[in-house]
């Protein structure tokens, strides 16, 4: 107590000064960190196990989970699925786009690089799902970048199912025109066999 009376000056000049010194910092960090946040979550659904199935079942283990969703969150990370985010039209009405903005042109590389840095995804512990979140510094920026994620995310997801769908479609049409033909060719080779006989 005695030593704390002989540097009452010192003590109150250092306390005056960390709170001037915290203000300011507090002031600089509003201006240059981001103050709004969002995220969206996506479910890793069970998929059927045979074709016959209506319902699906879901017998995958923790860790295939966990790999799927580090797939899953791979495939939304790419360069294709965030440069088609970033071409929708909302994105490029945001003020976080306007940094990208060139002699009247979106430098649509820089924003890439940006939002690919920007951009977390993270798969909680012990469930189906994987999180994608983004801060900014305008709280409207906010959901329309993550919703032209979303939605880009998706976008290549149905993609990626039509593709399934139409390669599949190809292989059954290749094998019911080799039936047909079989079938055609038996035909034929039965007719003129009662004709013969």
């Amino acid at each position: 107590l005695r030593i704390a009376r002989q540097n009452v000056i010192p003590l109150a000049s250092a306390v005056a000064v960390g709170f001037v010194f915290g203000a300011i910092i507090y002031v600089v960090a509003l201006f240059f960190f981001p103050k709004w946040g969002g995220k969206v979550v996506f479910e890793i659904s069970p998929e059927l196990s045979a074709a016959d199935d209506v319902l699906s079942n879901d017998r995958r283990t923790a860790d295939m989970v966990t790999r799927l969703a580090r797939t899953e969150m791979s495939r939304l990370m790419s360069p294709d699925v965030l440069r088609n985010a970033l071409d929708k039209r909302d994105v490029r009405t945001t003020n976080w786009s306007e940094q990208f903005v060139e002699k009247g042109t979106f430098n649509a590389n820089e924003a890439l690089v940006v939002l690919e840095e920007e951009l977390g995804t993270s798969h909680p512990r012990d469930t189906n799902t994987f999180v994608a979140s983004w801060a900014g510094g305008n709280r409207k920026d906010v959901p329309v970048i993550l919703t032209a994620v979303q939605q880009a995310y998706l976008d290549a997801l149905s993609g990626l199912s039509d593709s399934k769908y139409n390669s599949n479609l190809k292989t059954f049409s290749d094998q019911l025109r080799e039936l047909e033909d079989q079938i055609l060719y038996l035909e034929t080779e039965k007719q003129n066999f009662v004709r013969e006989n």
